[in-house]
């Protein structure tokens, strides 16, 4: 078979997990929402602290207040049933008589049958209240996550203050000068700390390829592109990931390896 001359576009990326998160403090007083809106606008957003390493990048300046807003906030009505199971007349339910935290009789009910109940509308609730012994507590599918991250990120790291957070009435997290956290009325204006995300480097550079071989085959491209690493590898370049894509005008499908 003759060899095949192959236009292809290799991308350099260096993959976001090696590029540091900045933090900014912000010498303004706003409320936790306009602290919020101001991160977004400027960097990425009010500051997710996710591990000690980052709080001990902190580097706190002289502010007009002693409490930072942080990215940290609770909802009190962010109730959620279990992913929306839908239930019929024919659905049955079931009283354990066996005490377990809501975890635990989650995955009890998952195992030995469908799921904690949700309660849709009045006769579901019914019929639920009435499998259950009087005045018996017994756990339901509804449940909140309590103290989640303006980015969405699902970091479980905490800093919190002994005996914080205490107020149920407070549903956003500042941080004090010793970077611990507590809970705090989320109208009052106090400064905040964003961070900022650099933005993932690419290099894209054009190669011309003459090969026998199917280039929209994956393992092909999967061959090559490993070939091409470990020639990187060899000189230095231990952080690069690489993509590559045909070039649509020569009528290849396009792939990433």
């Amino acid at each position: 078979m003759d060899p095949k001359l192959t236009l292809l576009l290799l991308v350099f990326s260096i993959p976001s997990s090696y590029l540091l998160r900045q933090f900014h403090y912000v010498n303004l007083k706003m409320t936790w929402a306009e602290a919020q809106s101001y991160c977004r606008h400027r960097y990425t957003d009010l500051a997710t602290i996710s591990s000690t390493e980052h709080i001990s990048r902190l580097n706190r300046p002289t502010l007009e207040s002693s409490a930072v807003w942080i990215g940290l906030s609770d909802d009190p009505e962010s109730w959620r049933d279990n992913m929306g199971k839908t239930h019929t007349n024919m659905t049955n339910y079931m009283f354990i008589p066996v005490r377990l935290t809501w975890n635990q009789a989650r995955a009890y009910c998952r195992t030995h049958y469908t799921d904690l109940p949700t309660i849709e509308n009045s006769e579901v609730n019914h019929r639920v209240y009435s499998t259950k012994p009087y005045a018996t507590e017994a756990w339901i599918g509804l449940y909140r996550i309590s103290w989640a991250w303006s980015d969405k990120s699902v970091s479980l790291f905490r800093n919190w203050a002994p005996g914080e957070p205490n107020d149920s009435e407070r549903f956003c997290a500042a941080e004090n000068a010793e970077h611990k956290w507590h809970d705090s009325d989320c109208n009052t204006k106090l400064a905040f700390l964003c961070h900022e995300d650099p933005e993932v480097k690419k290099t894209t550079v054009m190669l011309k390829m003459q090969t026998t071989g199917d280039l929209t085959d994956p393992a092909v491209s999967a061959l090559i592109l490993r070939q091409l690493g470990t020639e990187l590898e060899s000189r230095g370049q231990t952080d690069i990931r690489l993509q590559w894509k045909v070039q649509p005008s020569l009528q290849k499908p396009q792939w990433i390896g």
